[in-house]
């Protein structure tokens, strides 16, 4: 859209109509700021001072609703994104610093964010619609730096999404809840599922937050997520941080009702045509949508950690089985076929010979002794540990004859 007004602004200097040329410019030609954002733009931030970007909005909201009338659909919500706005944006820009001097209660530029927001909002409440976005927008900097939530806009017509629980953010979905604010929960270290499988070299995927598994999505537990989700990279259990000694906010029991359902994510900057999509989805969307849609699980109210895992172990024991064995061999065969993820096998050396385990009972391992790739009609491997010599491949197959990616061990020269 800016590089889009842009060339919308200079076709109209050029034929001398600077009051066109004006009327959806994004940008403050004068802006010096210097930032990056997570993809490496350095130009890609709207300049909130200027009114012509409010006109620009609203004229494409009314657009997007005329869409929605024509085709007798109903619009309820509006997404503003709002995520990632980098550091340094609107720092050096003349147009912001004459806002600010106007408006000394923003503070920091970077609460910017908020004055666009609010206008936003009100453009959209104009139209009787909701406002999503992600949770940087109900969140502020402080002046001494952190961030915290934003309780501005609490009674608003505002849906945030949190997709950030790394960290000091784990219970950031509840604190946001508890403020008031009706959410959608979408953490990165169960529903993300373009992050990798495992730690396996061989899984395609991203890993800045962790690693996805299914039962990383399935074990996901909205009223206690604190108990049940890993964190990648956490501090201290229990602690917001060593330093501040803060302990995590719970979801307070009058505010779960705040918690309106749950999303997952799938982000394509890896993904590289229709089987990889499939890969990165199955078996993970189906762990999702147990938990979408089942009841709570009995172990999500149980406090004693070990009577808690123990339950968890069990019920996953079921589900993972009921998966594998039914419902994803199907999915080799409806539609013409799904390309679902299966478990490659696992192996460990013990005294230069390979002893292999396979993720469920019923799995085949096929393995070859000479580098080249298994197939269906390679050895079978049954029990007997394999002797660690050259080049060993290993590689599962389920009961469809669905196959894993094929594992490689390599003798020590």
């Amino acid at each position: 859209a800016i590089k889009a007004m842009e060339a919308r602004y200079n076709n109209y200097m050029s034929i001398g109509n600077a009051e066109k040329a004006d009327e959806f410019r994004l940008i403050d030609p004068d802006d010096l700021s210097e930032y990056e954002s997570a993809q490496y733009y350095n130009d890609n931030v709207v300049c909130v001072a200027r009114e012509s970007v409010y006109h620009f909005f609203e004229t494409v909201v009314d657009e997007v609703i005329a869409l929605y009338k024509e085709a007798g659909a109903p619009l309820h919500m509006i997404y503003t994104g709002g995520d990632e706005v980098p550091q340094g944006t609107w720092t050096r820009s003349p147009l912001c610093d004459s806002l600010l001097a106007l408006h000394p209660e923003i503070g920091d530029p970077r609460n910017l964010q908020n004055y666009f927001f609010g206008r936003i909002l009100n453009i959209l409440a104009e139209r009787d619609l909701e406002a999503g976005g992600w949770e940087e927008v109900v969140l502020k900097r402080t002046p001494g730096g952190h961030e915290e939530v934003n309780t501005e806009f609490s009674k608003r017509n505002v849906i945030p999404y949190i997709w950030s629980n790394l960290g000091d953010n784990r219970d950031l979905g509840y604190r946001i809840a508890n403020a008031g604010y009706r959410i959608i929960l979408c953490p990165v270290t169960n529903f993300y599922f373009d992050l990798a499988y495992d730690y396996d070299p061989s899984e395609p995927g991203l890993y800045w937050g962790g690693y996805t598994s299914e039962r990383d999505a399935w074990e996901f537990s909205p009223y206690d997520m604190l108990s049940t989700t890993g964190d990648f990279g956490s501090l201290d259990p229990g602690k917001r941080s060593p330093a501040q000694n803060i302990r995590f906010e719970s979801i307070r029991p009058e505010m779960k009702a705040n918690i309106l359902g749950l999303q997952a994510e799938l982000w394509h900057e890896t993904i590289h045509g229709g089987d990889m999509m499939e890969y990165y989805l199955l078996p993970k969307m189906i762990a999702f949508a147990e938990r979408c849609w089942a009841p709570s699980p009995q172990w999500e109210s149980i406090t004693d950690p070990e009577t808690r895992t123990q339950l968890i172990n069990k019920s996953w024991a079921c589900f993972f089985n009921t998966l594998y064995q039914q419902e994803l061999p199907r999915l080799r065969y409806i539609n013409g076929g799904y390309n679902y993820r299966v478990p490659p096998p696992g192996y460990r050396i013990i005294d230069g010979n390979i002893h292999v385990r396979e993720a469920l009972p019923g799995f085949e391992i096929r393995y070859t002794q000479n580098g080249e790739s298994p197939n269906q009609t390679s050895a079978l491997y049954k029990s007997s540990p394999i002797p660690l010599s050259g080049e060993i491949m290993l590689i599962a197959y389920d009961k469809a004859g669905q196959s894993s990616h094929v594992v490689k061990v390599i003798a020590n020269p």
